[in-house]
């Protein structure tokens, strides 16, 4: 932790999501208890009691800092969290959130603390720490010039004793127990922090730099300075730490089965690069699976920078294909990709989604403990914002799309991602599931219809992936009262809803209907929802719960 007060004494900026403490504080809920490790003279404390009226305790390892912190009214604890188990620092005490920003590399053994902080959360708790990215690009062209210098706080602060890329920090975060919920980034272009002095201690040229970032080019957070990540402990999951062998005491993996094979679609319709780069780069950390990422393209539009892109992260992905075929959208891709699917199971990443590190692992989890479920799917976060280069910077946290399995509610409102979804690849291909083209932009939806419509799906509260949408979207549509493929292909066939489902349906129709009074939307969308098979479906429910609407 900090040794000195001032060095870690900035200020908080709760509106600004591309700081470290502005993006925690978005993290912590309104009135939550709260434990500050590493707290230092006490800025996040006191904005998380002033802003979000939580109720804060700082533990801090400098004396003068933590008298700073007192200073402000803030309750504080003197302790080295090295030497003292949290458990007999804290006992009896539970917490919401507890926040380890800019700490954990400051220890030698990083995962005995982190380890020792589930068993102080509450019910629901979460974790939230910062950490440094090793990789960003400054570093990089640092070392290009011979050099390796440390300075008093920052990527390379001189107190540091650990580094950490993503993908090493979600290994230690799931041998303390915990799984990664949130992965937030600050970003920091190449000559715009410390490690340079922004640019002042560059002694190479133009061509040198950019020869530097080309090389760089699989990397797709050269320009991330700090990770803010959200820490759920998994469920049932303990910490693990590696067994030390009887001779040399140093580590050994436990044996493990061969992992389930997992086929992930990415149809891509349009030609350039887009958004494809980020969600290639994200399936380099998931884990728990043998990884076919499968890429689709139409085949008439050349696409010489999608090539480029599929062969340079080829290296992270040994199992990336690039297939082109016919078609023009989503849909048809993913069609003509489910035919070449060869994997146990198989997942679909349409355009927006990048997956988290735990997807595969709980995903695959649920449905193999539930094998006569068609699919199994978690919690999507929906998340605003821009593309900066190659870059989506994150501006605002929309919510979640999540929920339990109910295939009423599911044929009224498009509650489950498809991005969000595993499925048993041998019974999509005995029932002959397919996309529909002729859904336009609402294929997924329908696709997901007619998983429900033949069985049933299991899911997880865990968030595994993630939507990112280029702009706050506008006030989400009213829930269609049917969706048009159901409408079409029902005929007189109930869509496999129980006698409880089919009264639940009738229910939301009626909620349907009032919400759009209430909204004062137009005589047309309300006759579309009047005339539509689903209302006439649940007419003799509706009359049952005495319903004054029309029938």
């Amino acid at each position: 932790m900090p040794s000195a007060a001032g060095s870690y004494d900035y200020g908080v900026d709760s509106s600004n999501l591309n700081t470290t403490y502005g993006l925690i504080m978005s993290l912590v809920p309104e009135g939550s208890r709260v434990l500050d490790l590493g707290c230092a003279s006490g800025n996040l404390a006191r904005a998380l009691e002033n802003e979000r009226h939580c109720e804060v305790l700082g533990v801090e390892l400098d004396p003068d800092a933590a008298r700073a912190a007192s200073a402000k009214g803030l309750q504080v604890l003197v302790a080295d969290i090295v030497q003292v188990p949290l458990g007999e620092l804290l006992a009896g005490r539970t917490f919401d959130r507890i926040v380890l920003a800019d700490v954990l590399e400051h220890l030698g053994e990083p995962l005995r603390t982190l380890s020792q902080t589930r068993r102080l959360l509450s019910p629901g708790g979460r974790v939230l720490t910062s950490f440094p990215n090793i990789t960003h690009i400054d570093i990089q062209l640092m070392l290009a010039q011979d050099q390796w210098r440390y300075v008093p706080a920052g990527i390379l602060d001189r107190t540091h004793l650990r580094f950490f890329t993503l993908a090493s920090f979600t290994q230690m975060a799931a041998s303390a127990g915990f799984e990664v919920t949130t992965a937030e980034r600050v970003h920091h272009g190449p000559l715009a922090t410390e490690v340079l002095e922004h640019g002042d201690r560059l002694a190479l040229g133009t061509e040198e730099v950019e020869t530097l970032v080309r090389l760089n080019h699989l990397n797709p957070n050269l320009d991330v300075y700090q990770y803010v990540l959200e820490l759920t402990p998994r469920a049932g999951g303990e910490a693990r730490e590696a067994a030390p062998t009887a001779a040399s005491g140093a580590p050994r993996e436990a044996p493990s089965l061969q992992p389930p094979g997992l086929t992930v679609i990415l149809p891509h319709p349009v030609p350039g690069a887009g958004g494809l780069k980020e969600a290639l780069y994200s399936l380099v950390g998931v884990a728990g699976a043998d990884l076919r990422p499968l890429v689709v393209a139409p085949e008439r539009v050349d696409q010489a920078g999608l090539e480029s892109l599929v062969g340079e992260a080829s290296s992270l992905l040994p199992s990336l294909r690039l297939v082109r075929a016919p078609g023009e959208s989503g849909a048809e891709l993913l069609n003509q990709a489910l035919d070449r699917v060869e994997t146990e199971y198989v997942a679909f990443l349409p355009p927006g989604i990048v997956l988290y590190p735990t997807f595969a692992e709980r995903l695959l989890g649920r449905l193999r403990a539930a094998p006569a479920s068609l699919a199994a799917y978690g919690a999507v976060q929906l998340a605003a914002g821009e593309v900066v280069g190659d870059a989506f910077v994150v501006r605002e946290r929309l919510g979640l799309r999540a929920g339990s399995f109910d295939r009423a509610r599911l044929y009224v409102d498009d509650y489950i991602d498809l991005g969000g979804l595993v499925a048993a690849t041998a019974a999509l291909r005995e029932l002959g599931l397919r996309f529909r083209p002729e859904l336009r932009e609402q294929w997924g939806w329908g696709f997901v219809c007619d998983l429900a419509r033949h069985g049933s799906l299991v899911s997880t509260d865990s968030v595994v992936a993630e939507r990112r949408l280029p702009s706050a979207p506008p006030d989400r549509p009213l829930p269609r009262s049917m969706h048009p493929l159901l409408e079409a292909s029902l005929g007189s066939e109930p869509a496999n809803l129980s006698v409880a489902e089919a009264a639940a349906m009738g229910a939301r129709m009626l909620a349907l209907e009032e919400q759009a009074g209430r909204v004062g939307r137009d005589r047309a969308e309300l006759e579309r929802v009047l005339q539509s098979r689903s209302w006439r479906m649940t007419r003799l429910l509706r009359r049952l719960t005495r319903s004054r609407l029309p029938g």
